[in-house]
């Protein structure tokens, strides 16, 4: 199995929306066998981001133009 580097990307409603959430990603990123280097928390966080991965995994619709990055939506 190849392995790849990923990123969470969540948008913290409230605690225990969150925790919900990160749960839902990490099994996820798990069962794909991704790699998570970062958790993200907005457009900010993503833009001032300097580590490297090869996907995005979210819960969240994600409004901002990203190229060579493959985005999942997990629902």
């Amino acid at each position: 199995m190849k392995y790849r580097r990923c990123a969470l990307y969540l948008k913290p409603v409230d605690s225990a929306d969150e925790g919900f959430k990160m749960k839902k990603l990490h099994d996820y990123a798990d069962t794909n066998g991704l790699i998570i280097t970062v958790t993200l928390y907005g457009e900010q966080d993503f833009l001032d981001c300097r580590e490297d991965f090869d996907i995005i995994i979210t819960t969240e619709t994600i409004l901002l133009p990203i190229a060579d990055i493959e985005i999942i939506k997990v629902l």
